[in-house]
């Protein structure tokens, strides 16, 4: 519905906590290769192709979070927000 309004198009990927909802897996490339930096313990994953900036940060998951989104690995459990945003070229550089 955000993206309806205007915002930027975001997702939410599990990283190493137990997957509440099946669309909280990677799509492409991008959301794998999020995933893999975030469980080395990156905080942050930008790239930049096809006219977008894809943006990719962890969201620790503590508190009551971890009651359900706990990790197997006995890790503290995160997940990442991953958000594409559409780039447009800079005038007399198209």
């Amino acid at each position: 519905r955000m993206t309806e309004l205007g915002w930027p198009q975001a997702r939410f990927l599990a990283v190493n906590a137990v997957v509440m909802y099946p669309d909280h897996v990677p799509r492409d490339a991008f959301g794998k290769r999020t995933i893999q930096a975030l469980k080395r313990g990156d905080e942050r994953l930008e790239q930049v192709s096809d006219n977008q900036l894809r943006v990719a940060t962890v969201v620790p998951l503590g508190g009551s979070c971890a009651s359900c989104h706990w990790s197997p690995s006995g890790q503290s459990p995160k997940a990442a927000t991953t958000w594409t945003i559409p780039l447009r070229p800079v005038l007399g550089h198209e």
